[in-house]
């Protein structure tokens, strides 16, 4: 039954993406694509479907994903693209499948940003030594997605007995809930930005949905921002050069979701 439904979602998933944006340059930095799967005019999100979905399905979205960013990356070769990959995949030897990729010049590891999720699987060693040879070899970048939402994560970032795997770090939207109202919201964040500078990351923060937390946000200089003020999860098309130029600053992105 398991293998009917992921083949049911695999069939009818949709590609979506969302801008994350440079604050310096104020320019799309890259984008994060997302799966969805569409349905009799429903739209069902990751969370609705990922864990009904079987273990190699799940395997098998996570290289469809893959061949659409390689397929992008051509198509446009100046745009650079994230994805959230679990360490279930990373486990089942998702990175012999990455180098055949790189070996067939068929994506460009500078440009996939690879957005590392259940991070308590971290803690195996096996599992950072995959990681550590795909970006020594092929110079692929990692991120370490949902900062903040467990304590075991700060170990991936100040280990010294470590390689510096990870270049990115994005701070779960919770860390920024009611920052607008509550100052102690805003001193923690203070907290987990100077961490992250301290340790030499680049800090990515989420759920930036209105201007006001745009305007308080802005003024901790993060590196990147991504959220509904910059524009929404939509079909990868909206997206794309000739729908929306890959350099639109945050006024254009901002106009371009009708606000």
């Amino acid at each position: 039954m398991t293998t009917i439904i992921s083949r049911f979602l695999m069939d009818h998933l949709e590609l979506y993406a969302q801008p994350i944006v440079d604050l310096t340059s104020k320019k799309v930095y890259f984008y994060e694509i997302l799966s969805r799967v569409h349905y009799k005019g429903q739209l069902h999100y990751p969370n609705e479907f990922i864990f009904n979905m079987s273990i190699s399905m799940r395997l098998e979205l996570a290289k469809t994903l893959l061949v659409k960013i390689g397929e992008l990356q051509k198509k446009h070769p100046n745009i650079s693209f994230s994805l959230n990959i679990s360490t279930l995949e990373i486990d089942m030897k998702l990175d012999e499948f990455l180098a055949s990729l790189c070996k067939d010049d068929f994506i460009d590891p500078e440009r996939c940003i690879i957005e590392i999720t259940e991070q308590a699987a971290l803690d195996d060693m096996r599992i950072y030594n995959i990681l550590k040879n795909l970006k020594n070899t092929y110079r692929f970048r990692f991120a370490i997605d949902d900062f903040g939402t467990k304590f075991s994560v700060l170990n991936h970032v100040i280990d010294k007995n470590k390689e510096r795997v990870f270049d990115y770090i994005k701070i779960d939207g919770s860390l920024i809930e009611n920052i607008e109202h509550d100052h102690l919201v805003y001193a923690n964040l203070c907290t987990y930005l100077n961490f992250i500078k301290q340790n030499e990351k680049q800090a990515i923060i989420e759920y930036i949905a209105t201007e006001a937390i745009y305007d308080i946000v802005k003024e901790l200089e993060p590196d990147f921002l991504q959220g509904f003020f910059f524009g929404k999860p939509m079909p990868i098309e909206h997206y794309l050069p000739e729908y929306l130029p890959a350099n639109s600053d945050i006024e254009s992105l901002y106009m371009a979701e009708g606000k």
